[in-house]
């Protein structure tokens, strides 16, 4: 495939995906960055709900994505919380409201996935992954990649254990994307 058509199906698949969140961002009184916010928090882990993760994961900056955060926060389908362990520090976390246009996102996506046969599903699943790695690769950009598939990554009695951080993982946390991710390859 030449790299024209590449960019081609790429950019109209990023645009459709986009036009997808439309009517649910429409129906909640939101813009896209506020989709994607309450996408990354309800897919991220403890270590990757604080502002500054979520700013770089947009690549935003800090204003545009404080503005978005308050709003968020204002409409009640977000709320900071701040760290027991370090009172400077805040995380992000969806509420019950915001939790339900997760779902809502969540059910999109499942029936785009769904329309696709299994043997389908597998080989753009690890295209797309190939694809974003080297994408990663080239820009530096972190990778925010889930836990089994992490260097950090032990299997533990109860989930696994990162070993950057030395804490258990609970079994729930392991597909949640994280802001540490290395890949294991």
């Amino acid at each position: 495939m030449n790299e024209k058509r590449l960019e081609n199906f790429l950019e109209a698949l990023a645009l459709k995906l986009k036009m997808a969140d439309k009517p649910i961002a429409n129906a909640h009184g939101l813009q896209h960055i506020h989709m994607q916010i309450i996408s990354y928090l309800g897919r991220c882990n403890r270590y990757s709900d604080t502002f500054l993760m979520l700013c770089e994961y947009l690549g935003q900056t800090r204003g545009t994505v404080s503005k978005s955060v308050d709003k968020l926060q204002d409409k009640g389908l977000l709320e900071k919380i701040t760290d027991p362990d370090d009172k400077r520090k805040s995380h992000l976390r969806l509420t019950d409201k915001g939790i339900s246009i997760k779902k809502e996102q969540q059910t999109l996506w499942s029936s785009l996935n769904a329309a696709l046969p299994a043997d389908q599903q597998l080989e753009i699943n690890e295209s797309l992954q190939t694809l974003l790695k080297q994408f990663q690769k080239l820009n530096e950009n972190k990778s925010f990649g889930t836990c089994p598939s992490c260097r950090y990554f032990k299997t533990g009695p109860k989930g696994g254990i990162c070993t950057l951080t030395g804490e258990p993982l609970l079994s729930t946390e392991l597909e949640l994307i994280c802001a540490h991710h290395k890949d294991g390859n």
